[in-house]
């Protein structure tokens, strides 16, 4: 093991790959050595990539949202929703302000006339079972502000 570090740590950039090329062409005669620098490559490999893994989540987060869906599925997902919930929400936003949706989330009466939005032109009864089906979501959504 300490042979194969010395190969390659010691070597100048021209002998450096054919010192690598001479150490695993060799015939050994301890297969454990070669299984252990494996290991530890692949333990190093594994860790560094973790690393990387964790360092670009920790940048995601830090930075903050630069488009305005990505704010409003953040704004949801924080307020505490189900997935059927969001996914309401996220159809409504769609369809009564797709440029800017988290204008539903600011009161009870944006949330109230993006209904009224996206519904009108549909039956009484589709629009009454929207407002049935979004009715749990605003309590939620604006319980703590008291409005």
């Amino acid at each position: 093991m300490i042979e194969a570090a010395t190969f390659i740590l010691l070597a100048d950039g021209a002998t450096r790959l054919r010192n690598v090329q001479q150490y695993f062409n060799r015939k050994s005669d301890d297969p454990w050595g070669t299984l252990l620098f494996w290991m530890i490559a692949l333990t190093v490999a594994t860790g560094l990539l973790i690393l990387g893994l964790r360092h670009a989540r920790w940048q995601r987060r830090r930075q903050p949202p630069g488009k305005p869906w990505r704010l409003f599925k953040r704004l949801v997902a924080e307020a505490g929703l189900g997935w059927g919930d969001r996914r309401r929400l996220a159809r409504l936003a769609r369809r009564a302000c797709p440029e800017a949706p988290t204008a539903i989330l600011l009161s009870p009466g944006a949330l109230e006339f993006a209904i009224r939005q996206s519904a009108r032109g549909e039956p009484a009864d589709k629009q009454k079972r929207l407002a049935a089906q979004l009715a749990p979501v605003a309590a939620t959504l604006f319980r703590a502000t008291g409005e």
